[in-house]
């Protein structure tokens, strides 16, 4: 590419972590509930979820402002163990991220990044 066309064309790179603005991250430990984390568009970054020996901790996040919405992340930790942590490519929610606990005895954790999609 030469001349007034270089540099046009959008964003082709592949998706990156290097985009988002990581002093912004918040983390959350929940208990059993629904909880509306980011009422605007953000990315989760991480989802931990912990049981005892009573049985399986269950976390699903959804897209927008209640858990009528879209389910774009479920986990699920049996008895005596945590399970989850980062996710490789972040989850954009483009309508508000809304996490539903379910049967955690000890917590779930959620990161997350506010924000609009750059």
């Amino acid at each position: 590419m030469e001349g007034k066309n270089l540099g046009q064309g959008g964003n082709v790179l592949p998706f990156s972590t290097a985009c988002l603005d990581w002093k912004k991250a918040t983390s959350r430990v929940l208990t059993d509930g629904t909880y509306t984390l980011c009422p605007t568009a953000g990315y989760v970054t991480a989802v931990i979820a912990t049981a005892d020996a009573t049985g399986p901790c269950t976390v699903i996040v959804y897209d927008g402002h209640n858990a009528a919405c879209r389910p774009v992340w479920a986990d699920q930790s049996l008895g005596n163990h945590a399970h989850g942590g980062p996710i490789d490519i972040p989850v954009y929610c483009d309508r508000g991220i809304t996490v539903v606990v379910a049967a955690t005895t000890i917590g779930a954790t959620v990161q997350w990044i506010p924000g609009a999609r750059q």
